[in-house]
């Protein structure tokens, strides 16, 4: 871990071996190193706008990666680390909010988005047009908006009615 907070760029096994460790590490990097039948490693440190990141630590079967290979291994880490990140800050995002609006609410929500108009929208559901506006009032309300159309934007933007 030191040689990567020193080093900007990828190193490998057997670059840290030849650093001189403490005891006390080089104990703990022969341990790990034996627990795993492998024969060498590479370590990619990441950094990003604060400095720092982490490291990537690869695991190679054979021989040390050449030049081309750890150039390729460093970008799929990049990728791979930039990819984490995202996951991790879609798990802090809070829930999306549930829908406020009746099944019923949002289905003439729907039709609105789609051009109807309320006298169409009535007669295809088969109530009347004041129900309707009823509806289309009560969804408003529930949305905080002024406008039909806001109410429609809010429903389609959220996912709660498809175009």
């Amino acid at each position: 871990m030191h040689l990567a907070l020193q080093r900007p760029y990828a190193f490998t096994w057997s670059d840290v071996e030849a650093q001189p460790l403490s005891k006390a590490s080089a104990r703990l990097f022969h341990e790990i190193r034996d627990a795993m039948p492998i024969e060498s490693g590479l370590v990619i440190p990441i950094h990003d706008g604060q400095g720092f990141a982490g490291i990537a630590a690869l695991c190679c079967e054979d021989l040390e990666p050449n030049a081309d290979a750890v150039a390729a291994l460093k970008l799929i880490s990049l990728y791979g680390v930039e990819r984490a990140k995202q996951l991790h800050q879609q798990d802090l995002m809070p829930t999306p909010p549930l829908c406020p609006l009746s099944q019923r609410q949002r289905e003439i929500l729907a039709y609105a988005a789609t051009g109807k108009s309320e006298n169409d929208t009535a007669d295809i559901l088969g109530i009347s047009s004041t129900t309707v506006r009823e509806h289309v009032g009560k969804a408003r309300d529930a949305l905080g908006v002024r406008t039909k159309m806001q109410a429609v934007a809010i429903a389609v933007q959220r996912g709660w009615i498809a175009l």
